[in-house]
């Protein structure tokens, strides 16, 4: 799993932002020099579209600082999963606790078949570290229909929201 640095510690947040879990927004509780002002959004986007809040000099993803806020819980050396994939989107109904392989599970990172020699479409998984055959079919749409429904099987909640 993915090593995180700690998160600050719970009263620190609660003193510095006012988390609204219905539109993932942070707003600073106090004036902080004169580029952050009380009530003013805080946070700024990464390159990745990840939002950034800085407390103490200290640089952490917003979406870890939700769940902390609202779970009291740090999710140490696990990952804070965005369902529908939007990294901007930190409503925390969007966000859940995942391993490093259940975080990209949620990933279209593929099609889920490839081309046989014999022209067949074959369709397979990883689970762990194996590999599930899941069958050769004649056409690509077949393959792609047969691995979205063996991964949501075998993914549960973890497979892209839009296969379910």
């Amino acid at each position: 799993m993915a090593k995180f640095k700690p998160m600050p510690p719970l009263a620190e947040l609660k003193e510095a932002f006012d988390y609204d879990p219905e539109t993932g927004l942070f707003r600073h509780t106090r004036n902080k020099g004169s580029r952050a002002k009380k009530g003013q959004v805080a946070g700024s986007w990464n390159a990745a579209g990840y939002l950034l809040l800085y407390l103490n000099s200290k640089c952490f993803y917003g979406h870890r600082a939700a769940w902390l806020l609202v779970t009291t819980t740090d999710p140490v050396d696990y990952e804070i999963d965005h369902v529908d994939r939007d990294s901007r989107n930190n409503c925390f109904k969007n966000l859940r606790v995942a391993s490093r392989t259940e975080n990209q599970w949620n990933m279209p990172l593929g099609r889920g078949w490839d081309l046989t020699p014999q022209g067949m479409y074959r369709a397979r998984i990883t689970i762990g570290n194996k590999t599930v055959h899941i069958g050769c079919f004649t056409t690509a749409e077949e393959a792609e229909r047969a691995y979205r429904e063996k991964a949501v099987e075998l993914r549960g909640e973890f497979a892209p929201q839009e296969w379910l």
